[in-house]
């Protein structure tokens, strides 16, 4: 593939929308989840710990990831998609958490659905940086990581704003389940 081909511009630009959503969707929990974890009499160590599993799991998952694509030849691009999906239902399945009374079952739940989300972040990214290597050798390639690491801060800043506005117009889950199960699908 030509690196200065037209055709790949709809490629880039499906590589940069992943990536700035996806950081985006992470942390749009940031302002919600501690607000429903205090209605839980949580305290802000234990949601904090929450918070904090998913970028701990992406760091164990991450050296992984491409050890698992090779072993069962599987695709990047079947891995990228089956990530997603993963992605897509813990981040769905994320947002009943406020269904949940009790605090222990509460955390439980949270911590376990964080740790199925880094790890299939960790996939995304791995299988990602990938396909940009394999569509785009040399130096579009490079730089082209280079703009997919830029939109990492920008998905960060992006993601609060949304997620703010988003509690604050409603103050309910729903609509947070609304819009991650629309981005992510």
């Amino acid at each position: 593939m030509s690196n200065t081909s037209k055709t790949n511009f709809p490629v880039v630009i499906f590589f940069a929308t992943i990536y700035l959503l996806a950081e985006s969707i992470y942390t749009i929990q940031l302002t919600i989840y501690p607000k429903t974890a205090q209605s839980k009499n949580a305290t802000s160590f234990e949601y904090s710990v929450v918070l904090a599993i998913f970028d701990a799991s992406i760091a164990i998952c991450s050296p992984f990831i491409a050890t698992v694509m090779d072993s069962t030849k599987s695709s990047a691009q079947s891995v990228l998609i089956f990530s997603l999906l993963v992605e897509g239902a813990s981040l769905f399945l994320f947002g009943f958490m406020d269904k949940i009374n009790d605090l222990q079952t509460f955390l439980g739940a949270s911590i376990i659905l964080r740790i199925i989300e880094g790890a299939a972040a960790s996939a995304v990214f791995a299988t990602v940086f990938t396909l940009v290597s394999e569509y785009f050798p040399g130096s579009f390639g490079i730089l082209l990581l280079g703009v997919l690491e830029s939109l990492t801060p920008a998905g960060f800043i992006l993601g609060p704003l949304i997620g703010a506005n988003l509690y604050s117009v409603s103050h309910k889950m729903d609509d947070f389940i609304s819009v991650v199960e629309c981005i992510t699908n």
